[in-house]
């Protein structure tokens, strides 16, 4: 019984120092929130640049990736392209921090796009 505890919480501890652990933020309300650059490397993630500050602790403080994986990927990069069209649009960032403050492209992930039309 012993042993197979040491084993869960042996396990638990890694998971804590797993690389890929993410913590999810919500970037600062901009109004309009503006797409500045949209950059496709390889095919699996679209890189995104807004304008400054919309997401602290990612790259440049404004960008990050939006994976092929992510379950919403043609929504969100439909919310994306409507974005570029009408020049920005009131709302947040949402934010899977991977590596805070390391200022590389791949430092956080975009989990979702809050947005917030005026009414």
């Amino acid at each position: 019984m012993m042993k197979k505890g040491l084993i869960v919480l042996g396990l638990f501890f890694l998971g804590l120092l797993d690389p890929a652990y993410a913590a999810r933020t919500q970037g600062p309300l901009m109004t309009p929130l503006k797409v500045d650059q949209i950059y496709m490397s390889d095919g699996n993630a679209v890189f995104v640049l807004f304008q400054g500050d919309s997401m602290p602790s990612c790259y440049a403080n404004r960008g990050g990736y939006l994976r092929r994986s992510h379950p919403n990927f043609d929504q969100l990069y439909a919310q994306l392209l409507m974005m570029v069209a009408t020049n920005g649009i009131r709302g947040h960032v949402i934010i899977d921090t991977v590596n805070p403050n390391g200022g590389q492209w791949g430092d956080c992930d975009i989990a979702g796009i809050y947005l917030r039309p005026e009414q």
